[in-house]
């Protein structure tokens, strides 16, 4: 599993770093809507413990409750439950996986969050987010920025669509959350 993040990790700084950034964006798409391989359906199973943790650890000093909250990247929707948990006023997940995101609303209703509307489900890009300036209280995203072509592009649209003084958090792999997998 180690092998495979930091392979996975390097291409994305390879492609990343040739400039070919729509290609990249294509694959990691495609990668994750299964088309080069079923894995992604073990996604939860074999890592759910590890991205709970990154989770928690990105939202530990943050005051999340009755704050709007923005999740670049949701995936499989881990971090947003974690944020309504935590008495998010409103969560608006996005990922730019159609089927990550249908992974996300499945589970949504299946732990019993209903016709709530405390979260919202988008599909968008993160380095060109579809929100108007200032729009969100706290934005967040966890273990995203390896697969993102232009990083940079992506925290100044972060940045841009937090309220001025409020938190962008953004958690990635590093050495130490990759112990243990």
């Amino acid at each position: 599993m180690k092998l495979m993040v930091n392979c996975n990790c390097v291409l994305a700084w390879i492609k990343g770093n040739t400039n070919d950034d729509s290609s990249m964006k294509q694959r990691v798409k495609l990668g994750y809507n299964g088309k080069f391989t079923n894995h992604i359906m073990g996604y939860e199973k074999k890592g759910l413990e590890h991205y709970t943790r990154f989770a928690k650890a990105l939202l530990k000093k943050i005051n999340i409750e009755n704050q709007k909250v923005l999740d670049v990247g949701c995936g499989s929707g881990i971090l947003s439950f974690l944020l309504l948990e935590k008495s998010a006023k409103k969560v608006v997940a996005g990922d730019f996986s159609n089927r990550m995101l249908r992974w996300a609303k499945a589970k949504y209703i299946k732990q019993g969050y209903g016709n709530s509307n405390r979260i919202q489900f988008l599909c968008f890009d993160a380095e060109s987010l579809p929100f108007n300036n200032e729009n969100f209280d706290i934005v967040v995203s966890g273990l995203v920025m390896g697969i993102v072509p232009n990083q940079e592009k992506m925290i100044a649209e972060m940045v841009r669509v937090a309220r001025g003084g409020v938190y962008c958090s953004i958690n990635t792999w590093s050495q130490t959350l990759l112990r243990g997998l």
